[in-house]
């Protein structure tokens, strides 16, 4: 009798058809409705390192820089451009010109053309980023007006507005601090923001 039992059990783990979800591991089905509840995610990062776009450097902090700061335009899997702050972006010669959305910084402030040139400034001088090499076709850029930016290139490029996914800040903001003279991360307008609160951070 034992040895039929471990026939059968041995039969039984070579069935070929799907295998059965683990204990407590729950598969869900992607809907186009919005997901229900509040939770909190608990995500890594380094204390020691800065939440700043351009100074941070371990790769877990870099990459929690994209939930704090918005750029012009992400991309998607096919590395195609797609709108985020900009609302339109025409290249016309070796000028890129464009038009941001209406948008806030975390504070309540305004995402303005001079943010956005005060950004660009900072990504082309990061050291720890990819964004000086990507950018260096990049001559200048400045604010035709407080939602329009203009780009000049050094050599015409159709594709520029692919590159300009570099992060947005709120001028000046890189040199902030807390009470205990801890540098805090610039303000940003992604969809969360960084508390510390005396060493609990969320």
């Amino acid at each position: 009798l034992l040895v039929c039992i471990c026939i059968l059990m041995v039969a039984a783990s070579c069935n070929t058809g799907e295998p059965a979800p683990s204990e407590g591991l729950v598969t869900t089905q992607q809907t186009g409705s919005q997901p229900l509840g509040t939770g909190t995610l608990s995500l890594a990062f380094s204390a020691s390192d800065s939440l700043n776009p351009y100074t941070a450097v371990t790769k877990v902090n870099k990459q929690l820089t994209a939930l704090l700061f918005d750029p012009l335009v992400k991309l998607d899997e096919q590395i195609n451009p797609v709108l985020c702050l900009a609302k339109s972006a025409v290249v016309e010669g070796n000028k890129c010109i464009v038009t941001l959305n209406d948008a806030q910084f975390s504070d309540g402030t305004t995402v303005t053309a001079d943010d956005v040139v005060y950004s660009l400034n900072l990504a082309q001088e990061a050291e720890t980023t990819i964004f000086p090499q990507q950018l260096a076709n990049i001559a200048s850029c400045g604010a035709a007006s407080s939602t329009v930016v203009e780009f000049t290139m050094r050599t015409e490029d159709p594709n520029v507005i692919r590159l300009l996914d570099f992060p947005i800040i709120k001028t000046n903001s890189e040199d902030r601090q807390n009470a205990d003279k801890k540098a805090l991360p610039p303000i940003g307008c992604g969809r969360y923001v960084y508390q510390d609160d005396h060493g609990s951070y969320s």
